[in-house]
């Protein structure tokens, strides 16, 4: 008789075990579309025309370059531009591809199960 093992599955597993603040903050997002309010940001001068700096001015970090030039902030606030559970992965450290990677796994274990032990 062949043993079929159970595929491992960590980004699963990470996301069952944040699932209720996933869940939450998701809801909070959507409440906040539903008002016609978004996530964005006031993108740097020096990204939106960068010909006008300097190397060395481009190559300074972005948290040093904020403090140092607070008024190059644009007055525009522009849509981050990803979605939900984009955001939600990245907050929560998943690798949303090993995570489908680990779906699909699954779903070949039970079938090989089901084929192993046909009801």
């Amino acid at each position: 008789m062949t043993t079929i093992e159970q595929p491992a599955t960590p980004e699963l597993d990470k996301i069952k075990k944040i699932c209720d603040q996933s869940q939450a903050i998701g809801e909070f997002f959507d409440w906040c579309q539903g008002k016609g309010w978004f996530l964005g940001y006031h993108p740097l001068i020096r990204d939106l025309y960068p010909e006008r700096y300097t190397e060395k001015e481009l190559a300074k970090p972005i948290n040093l370059w904020r403090r140092e030039n607070m008024e190059e902030a644009s007055q525009v606030a522009y849509p981050i531009g990803k979605d939900i559970q984009s955001l939600l992965a990245e907050f929560f450290d998943i690798d949303q591809a090993k995570a489908e990677q680990e779906r699909l796994a699954v779903l070949e274990y039970v079938r090989e199960l089901q084929e192993a032990n046909p009801t």
